[in-house]
């Protein structure tokens, strides 16, 4: 059992963004040829339980983004980031006939420019939810914290709940992680994931009872699937199946290419492609390598079950295999979803499996 018995969530993601060109070398080693930046999407999740209780999981990227701070703008000509903005959570919400006052929290994943939206945009009965350690690292936010890559309009007239995880109101152990049971009926968790920053948390999600399926929200744990897959829970297969590629009349290819080029970096079948880079020259991408490779084991824990669906805030490989708001992801074992979005990520990897594979894919 994963989780204790409990209700269902109804749950959507909704795509702010897509920033381009980012440097993969600062998230994650070795790179993969041809593979040298990414180009990745933004999700926001919305949650409403059984009472219609509506809690936003993230906020994207702001529409205004210009009006960042100074540091985060830095971060973005610094890194040559280049931004295109879909529609604001707000614009989407709004087309379905939710106020930003229906919302009552948002739970930010963490405080990264990508993910803390606008959140003047709501009420001030909107709370915000952060993980332990925001409040003293991030608080208070520009212009009256200078430095900040928060603004102090992001939290002005909010109450900011932080979490403590290490106390025992609301807290629930799940499988390895700790976790926060927000709705108090076992629908929704917000789990301690620290390491990418400080106060960075994940969420999980019951999707359906009888039998109980998850959605896990996985913030910025990772930047690619390939962080904490394969694993010794979800060892690389020696078909992989769909195709990645989705090469023409090309079922599955095999996972040998891959196979061996784990071998080459010296990794087993059973290890991730990529680690967290390491080094002083890194250290403004990953607060603490020691707490996000923990995290990320804890993540591998649960995805090693086939009941739970691991989605990231950046994740491109599942964007054509799910759908997106008005439309739920509750239904997603029933349709496959996570079976055929757990290796879509090997999209990127042709460079290294274009050589072995050619005329060998099943047809």
């Amino acid at each position: 059992m994963i989780a204790p018995p409990g209700s269902v969530t109804e749950v959507s993601v909704i795509n702010t963004c897509f920033l381009r060109e980012i440097p993969i070398e600062n998230y994650m080693q070795p790179i993969i040829p041809g593979n040298e930046h990414m180009n990745v999407p933004c999700y926001v999740f919305l949650l409403r339980n059984n009472e219609d209780r509506k809690v936003l999981f993230d906020l994207g990227l702001r529409n205004d983004w210009k009006k960042l701070s100074p540091s985060v703008q830095g971060e973005i000509e610094r890194e040559h980031i280049k931004i295109t903005m879909d529609q604001d959570v707000i614009e989407s919400l709004d087309q379905h006939g939710i106020a930003p006052g229906d919302v009552e929290a948002i739970v930010l994943s963490h405080h990264h420019f990508d993910h803390i939206g606008d959140p003047s945009l709501f009420p001030d009965q909107t709370n915000i939810v952060v993980g332990p350690g925001f409040s003293k690292a991030y608080m208070p936010g520009y212009p009256l914290g200078k430095d900040s890559s928060i603004l102090e309009s992001d939290y002005s007239g909010k109450r900011v709940i932080e979490i403590n995880f290490k106390g025992s109101e609301g807290i629930v152990q799940i499988g390895p992680w700790r976790g926060f049971d927000y709705f108090g009926d076992g629908s929704f968790y917000v789990l301690d994931a620290p390491g990418h920053t400080i106060g960075h948390v994940c969420g999980l999600v019951r999707t359906t009872r009888n039998p109980d399926t998850f959605l896990l929200l996985g913030g910025d744990a990772c930047h690619n699937n390939g962080e904490f897959r394969p694993s010794k829970q979800q060892p690389l297969p020696d078909t992989i199946t769909p195709d990645p590629f989705a090469r023409r009349g090309v079922r599955s290819c095999p996972g040998a290419a891959f196979e061996r080029y784990l071998a080459n970096i010296g990794k087993s079948r059973a290890e991730p492609f990529f680690e967290i880079p390491k080094g002083l020259q890194y250290a403004e991408f990953c607060h603490d390598v020691v707490d996000a490779a923990a995290t990320i084991e804890r993540l591998q824990a649960l995805d090693g079950y086939d009941n739970v669906f691991v989605i990231l805030a950046h994740d491109d490989s599942i964007r054509h295999i799910v759908e997106f708001f008005p439309k739920t992801l509750n239904t997603w074992k029933a349709r496959g979803w996570g079976q055929l979005g757990r290796w879509a990520f090997l999209k990127d990897f042709l460079s290294i499996e274009q050589p072995v594979v050619d005329g060998i894919g099943s047809r």
